[in-house]
């Protein structure tokens, strides 16, 4: 797909070269990816269930996989994978980072283009913008899910066990 190998022809070539403050030295940007992942209680549906985050942190890489317990959406998982991964930066003393995201919904409310209507985001929302203006230098970006598979991986992780069992195919059923 064009636009995950433009993503990571993109990242690559800024991690390398970074961008001059006017001293000569090279600003070091660090990559942040985050997923959030839901198993629905009722199965089929995008609706309440149990969530969990995957938060992957490169340069040097970090990884998070938690299970966070009853949302109400999978956004609530998309945004608490954000504002643990924003935490996470911070707490290194990172200032320049990119974020990349497959929720165009959070991507667009981060970069102001859409509204936050979801009465349950708007906490949510509020806590990523403070964190965000906490770094020297951010930009959110979306990308597909196929570039984002490591977070969506480690979101994944946790709720294995809660993923309903395939029915067995009739090659499976027992003999009598």
């Amino acid at each position: 797909m064009a636009a995950a190998s433009s993503f990571g022809d993109t990242f690559g070539s800024m991690r390398e070269r970074g961008t001059s403050d006017g001293s000569g030295s090279k600003t070091r940007y660090h990559l942040l990816m985050t997923d959030g992942g839901i198993v629905a209680d009722q199965p089929g549906k995008k609706m309440a269930g149990e969530a969990a985050i995957g938060v992957v942190l490169k340069a040097p890489l970090e990884e998070i996989s938690e299970r966070i317990g009853p949302a109400k959406d999978h956004h609530v998982a998309e945004y608490r994978a954000l504002i643990r991964g924003l935490e996470a930066a911070r707490s290194r003393g990172i200032g320049h980072l990119r974020v990349c995201l497959d929720s165009r919904l959070l991507v667009n409310q981060l970069n102001g283009r859409s509204k936050v209507e979801a009465e349950q985001l708007k906490p949510l929302h509020e806590q990523a913008v403070s964190l965000i203006q906490q770094f020297a230098d951010i930009k959110i970006t979306w990308v597909p899910r196929e570039a984002n598979a490591e977070a969506d991986a480690l979101a994944s992780t946790p709720l294995g066990p809660l993923r309903p069992k395939p029915k067995p195919s009739i090659d499976e059923l027992p003999l009598e």
